[in-house]
């Protein structure tokens, strides 16, 4: 369960838990596709606030896009490293999802970062 003081104790724009997993119907469904999803927590790099991010990989988008710009098939094709995730990423905003993957005492949850 993570709480104030746990945060309190991180250092700013720590790693403190990370994820891969298939965005599906049974799950979080983000996107409605069966695409697999990478997600970081980060603990904030000033106040002791916090965030999830999250970064699909939909090669099928990947794909369609080439023609259009290879920037967009690179955000969509490729895995990416977690700090290119907590710094690109995009963020997670549902309080449900939020709770379920950082479990917290509704102190910690009012210090979510939206």
């Amino acid at each position: 369960m993570l709480t104030v003081e746990k945060l309190k104790a991180m250092q700013p724009w720590e790693i403190f838990a990370k994820w891969e997993a298939i965005d599906d119907w049974k799950v979080f469904n983000i996107w409605g596709e069966w695409h697999k999803l990478q997600r970081v927590a980060v603990r904030g790099k000033g106040y002791h606030d916090r965030a999830i991010y999250f970064h699909i990989i939909n090669p099928e988008a990947a794909e369609e896009a080439v023609a259009d710009s290879d920037l967009i098939s690179y955000l969509y094709s490729s895995e990416w490293g977690d700090e290119h995730i907590a710094s690109n990423g995009d963020k997670l905003t549902r309080e449900s999802t939020i709770k379920t993957l950082v479990p917290c005492d509704d102190e910690a949850f009012n210090l979510y970062r939206y």
